[in-house]
This record gives C-alpha cells, sequence and structure tokens, in this order.
C-alpha cells in the first residue's frame, strides 16, 4: 500500500486545465492553419502563360495559362480592361504537362474556341466560350488521342485539327458542330497546320519538315514544299495563302554566319532567299493578319520586321528590350506585339519601342503572406504572454500568494485576440472561404428556435468553462499580500543583452515563419517537408521572444539551429548569436534570480 500511495496512479493523475484565453488562442490556431492551407490550395502555384492570341480585330488578346485558365482583355481606351476569366476549373497539374494538350483560338470577335485533350479517354473536346454572355459551351467532341497548338487551326466557323500519327486532318463545321469531311493531305504523319485567312488554302507540315499545301474549295494538294526542313515547325503562312515563310540554311563564311528566310510561292514552289541580322537559327514567325509584316524572332538575341512585299527590314528590337518574354504574337495589324513573360502579358508599340500596358499577373502572393506571417506572428507573442503569466502564477501559488493579471495585459491580451480575429476574418473573405451572402441567406432562413440555439449554445460553453476554470483555481491565502506580483519576484530590469536576445528570438521566428507561408503560397509544389519544422520553430521563438520568456532559453536556440533542416542558414546565425549573448554573465545572473537556474 505505501508504494501503490508513494507513485500516483494514471487514474488519480489531475487532467490539464486551460483558461478561456488558451482555447480562445488554440481555437485561433486551428483557423490560422486551416485559412493557410485553405488560400494555399486556392492560389495554387504561380501560373504561367503558355499561348497569346488575338481576335481578328486586335480588340482583343487572350492568354492561355498553365492550369488552364483564360483570360481575355479589351485593349480599347487607354487602360485596357479584364473582360472574361474561365476555364481552368478544374486546374491542370503543372507537373503532367497537360498544357501542352491544350490550346485556343479566335472563331470571331466575339467567340473563343478552347481545346481540351483526354488522351486515357482519347478524346478531344472543343468549348467556345461567348464573350458578350460569359457563357461556355460544348461544340465538338473529337475521337481523336490529343492536340495541340501547333496542330489546330480555326478560319470562322472552319475548325481543322491533324488526327496524330497519321497523315489526315479532321475538318470541322462549328456552326453545325459536326466533322465535316477528313482530308488525307501527306503519306506521313502531320505535325501542325496553318490556314490563310481567307480560309481558302491549308499548310500541314509533315514529320519530316514537308510542307503539304492545300485547297481547301477543292481540298486537293497543291503543292508539296521542302520548306519546313530546316527549322522544325517554324512557319508562317500568308494571309491569302500564297506565300509560306521558313527558315532556310544560314550562310556560312569566314565572315561569320548569316540567318536567312525563304518564302516560297505555294503554287508554283519558286523559292527566294532573304538575309537576317539576326546572330541565332529562327525560332519564331508570324504573318500580321492584314499580309503585310513578318515578325522573325531568334531563340535569344532579337526579333525583326519586314514589310512583306519588298523584305525591307523595318525594325529590330532585342529580346532584352523586351524584358526577356517567353511567347508572341503579332496583332492584326502588325504595329503592335504582344508578350508574356510568366503570368504577364506586355502589350508593345512596335514604331516606339515603347511598353504600353502590363496586363494579367496572378493575385500578389505578397498580401496573404504578410497576413499570414502577421497572425501567426501575433498568435505565437500572444500564447507566449499567456504561458508567461500561468507561469509566474504557479510560482507565486508556491509561496501562497495569489495574483491578480494586470490590466494593461489583459488589454494587451484582448488586443491581440482582436486582431488576429480580424485578421482571419480579412482573409476568410479575402480568399471567399466563406461566403457572407451566403451566410446573411442562411441566417435570414432560420427559424426562431434556432436563432435562440445558435446564440444560447455558445453562451453556455462559455458559462460552463469559466465555472469550471473558476472551481479549479486555489482560494487565496488568508495572509494574502497584494503587493507581491510575478514581477517583484524578479529583478526589475533585464540586462540589455538579454533584451537583444529576445529581439532576434523575434526576427529569426519571423523569418522562420516566412518559409513555410511563402512556399505554401508561392511554390508549393517545391516545398520541401522540413519546411513544416520551421513554421513550429518560428512560432515558438516568437511566442519565447516577445513574452520575455526567462525559462529554458538555450532549448529556444537549439530548436532555431535545427531549422537548418530547412535550409534556414539565417536561424542558425542568430542561434549562435543568441548562445553567446546568454552566457554574459548579467544575463546568467538575470536568469539565475529569474528561474534558478541557467537560460
Amino acid at each position: 500500500m505505501a508504494g501503490k500511495n508513494a507513485c500516483p496512479t494514471f487514474l488519480s493523475m489531475r487532467p490539464p486545465r486551460f483558461t478561456i484565453s488558451q482555447l480562445f488562442l488554440v481555437a485561433t490556431l486551428i483557423a490560422l492553419v486551416i485559412g493557410l492551407f485553405t488560400a494555399a490550395d486556392r492560389l495554387g502555384p504561380r501560373d504561367k502563360i503558355c499561348q497569346l492570341c488575338f481576335s481578328p480585330n486586335g480588340k482583343l488578346i487572350a492568354a492561355r495559362y498553365r492550369t488552364g485558365t483564360v483570360r481575355v482583355w479589351r485593349l480599347e481606351g487607354d487602360q485596357p480592361r479584364l473582360v472574361a476569366r474561365a476555364f481552368g476549373v478544374p486546374p491542370l497539374s503543372p507537373n503532367a504537362n497537360e498544357w501542352l494538350m491544350e490550346c485556343i483560338n479566335f472563331a470571331d470577335d466575339n467567340r473563343l474556341l478552347k481545346v481540351e485533350s483526354h488522351q486515357l479517354n482519347r478524346r478531344v473536346d472543343v468549348r467556345e466560350l461567348n464573350l458578350a454572355t460569359g457563357k461556355i459551351s460544348e461544340v465538338l467532341k473529337l475521337p481523336i488521342q490529343f492536340a495541340q497548338q501547333w496542330n489546330v487551326a480555326v478560319s470562322g466557323d472552319k475548325f481543322y485539327v491533324s488526327d496524330w500519327g497519321t497523315g489526315n486532318v479532321l475538318c470541322c463545321d462549328l456552326k453545325a458542330r459536326k466533322v465535316d469531311r477528313q482530308l488525307s493531305v501527306s503519306p506521313d504523319q502531320v505535325m501542325a497546320l496553318q490556314v490563310s485567312v481567307d480560309g481558302r488554302t491549308l499548310a500541314a507540315i509533315d514529320v519530316n519538315g514537308m510542307v503539304s499545301v492545300v485547297d481547301l474549295e477543292s481540298d486537293k494538294v497543291i503543292n508539296r514544299l521542302p520548306a519546313s526542313q530546316s527549322q522544325y515547325l517554324v512557319m508562317a503562312l500568308s494571309a491569302d495563302g500564297r506565300k509560306v515563310v521558313a527558315p532556310a540554311m544560314p550562310l556560312v563564311s569566314r565572315q561569320g554566319v548569316i540567318q536567312k528566310v525563304a518564302v516560297w510561292n505555294t503554287s508554283s514552289g519558286e523559292v527566294e532567299e532573304w538575309p537576317t541580322t539576326l546572330d541565332h537559327g529562327e525560332a519564331w514567325m508570324s504573318i500580321s493578319r492584314d499580309g503585310k509584316r513578318l515578325a522573325v524572332s531568334d531563340s535569344a538575341g532579337a526579333m525583326e520586321f519586314y514589310d512583306m512585299t519588298t523584305m525591307k527590314l523595318l525594325h529590330r528590337i532585342s529580346q532584352g528590350a523586351l524584358l526577356e518574354a517567353h511567347y508572341f504574337e503579332l496583332a492584326p495589324d502588325g504595329v503592335i506585339l504582344a508578350t508574356s513573360s510568366d503570368d504577364r502579358v506586355m502589350h508593345w508599340d512596335l514604331a516606339s519601342d515603347k511598353l504600353l500596358h502590363t496586363l494579367g499577373g496572378s493575385e500578389s502572393r505578397a498580401a496573404p503572406i504578410a497576413i499570414f506571417m502577421v497572425g501567426f506572428a501575433f498568435w505565437a507573442a500572444a500564447w507566449g504572454f499567456t504561458s508567461k503569466r500561468d507561469r509566474e502564477r504557479r510560482m507565486i501559488r508556491r509561496v501562497l500568494v495569489q495574483t491578480r493579471a494586470s490590466l494593461g495585459r489583459q488589454i494587451v491580451t484582448g488586443i491581440i485576440g482582436l486582431v488576429v480575429t480580424i485578421i482571419v476574418l480579412v482573409e476568410i473573405t479575402a480568399t471567399r472561404t466563406v461566403r457572407w451572402g451566403a451566410v446573411r441567406n442562411s441566417l435570414l432562413s432560420l427559424t426562431q428556435l434556432q436563432a435562440f440555439s445558435l446564440v444560447a449554445l455558445p453562451i453556455l460553453v462559455v458559462v460552463l468553462v469559466r465555472q469550471m476554470n473558476g472551481r479549479s483555481r486555489p482560494r487565496a491565502a488568508d495572509n494574502y499580500d497584494s503587493s507581491i506580483t510575478a514581477s517583484s519576484l524578479l529583478p526589475h530590469r533585464p540586462p540589455l543583452a538579454l533584451k537583444l536576445c529576445w529581439l532576434l528570438m523575434i526576427a529569426g521566428g519571423l523569418f522562420a515563419l516566412w518559409i513555410p507561408i511563402s512556399y505554401l503560397l508561392l511554390n508549393r509544389d517545391d516545398m520541401r517537408w522540413t519546411a513544416y519544422y520551421s513554421l513550429v520553430a518560428g512560432v515558438v521563438a516568437i511566442s519565447r521572444g516577445a513574452s520575455g520568456e526567462t525559462s529554458r532559453l538555450g532549448r529556444i536556440v537549439g530548436l532555431q539551429a535545427a531549422n537548418v533542416i530547412a535550409f534556414d542558414l539565417l536561424n542558425l546565425v542568430l542561434a549562435g548569436v543568441e548562445q553567446w549573448l546568454l552566457r554574459r554573465p548579467p544575463v546568467k545572473q538575470y536568469l539565475h534570480a529569474a528561474n534558478g537556474g541557467g537560460p
């Protein structure tokens, strides 16, 4: 029996007690974590543009993103405006390169087509966005494996796509929403298609670089040109279908290498070669819809513009001046160029090389990153103050003294709680996690009994928790001296080195928070699992530093140093500095007086 009394059983152990503040902070932490992951899922990885497309009249520019989303801007007036955002729900996975199996094309100035491949089902879907109404409709379901930007062409109500792996081209009627006919244009696999603006001529590039020119009025192949053998898939068909422009073999001499372009006559097969001033081989070319201007770009150096009639060089602009653009699209009139860089569209005036507008860009990630960093930092500080206050109370109870929490500290805790609550409300509103209109409608639809229960239940829970918390508190001793407080048991002023140590903990904690939060909101796919440890380390470091904690600071230093597993070298350095500060004699004396031991 003696041994049994000396060693208390599990059932005799008192369960942990929590204050109202701690319960509130736990709920707030749960809300913050849920909000962070919800925001990360909503924002997803930073999107990138993979195709640009002008409408026939040049007043609309559409951009297709890797997630499948399509945005359309109207370019009229001084300030372009976003008129449509469609598709991309659910978003495509960026890791599977599914964005390569999609494309967009304007059928006319009011209809935008989106082509989507479903390889497993061996089906290609064509959907249409009506820009006037914003409605999306299913147009075609084609029994082919997949389609890409290169093997799709559109002219008015005619849609052309090559049957992958064959030399056949499907000709579809968008109004009738059916496959009109099938053309056999090459004995070899067709890789790319282009159709003339007038809709009379189709050019198909096969796997060997031969260009089959098809008269769409008679559905006959009128010529086969070796036009695309120099640079694979780089070609431009003129607006009237009479010319094909493609790279030619460069001229190599002692003076250097001269890149050339070849202009082929689609009827006679005659070819003329013209020199360029490009430094590298041609990687992209396009002819304006009016047929007057040719744009040619190499892989890294510059872009040049020629008059299609005389092949005279009109203008040259370096890639550096175009802000390292990735994709290009020439406007129908040939005087405006659209380029893309990551998730932005740049609108250029070619006459002056002036950047007119920058369009798009994903939602700014700086605001949600800052919101969550501040939210977690405030939460950590509130938890630190609450934990320190409870520890000080326990220390005072050991000498049978009960103290009241200072009014100022209660106010600070209340303000911190209010700020965190506001941050959470702002975040769930900004991310549309909660749609307040739907909430309002739900509340208005409640019966009187349901409304009463909704108000009474939280009040009842609070009252019960407060009663349980009040019963758990020991009564004050009869010889209670109100002049004894937690602060009176400590030296009055902590040394400057310890204050600096606390400040470094806060700074290191903020940086540790920034690592996982920025990963989640910017590039979650590349996030390492160790970044989650960084979130914990940051919260703990801020809670101890902000509250001016004096116990077990050595463990916090070790926690910061261990954050090197999240590739956090800053906290490793700060941990070394903090350890040095904690070993200063004034700091050791203060900590010894505060908690009877070292750091």
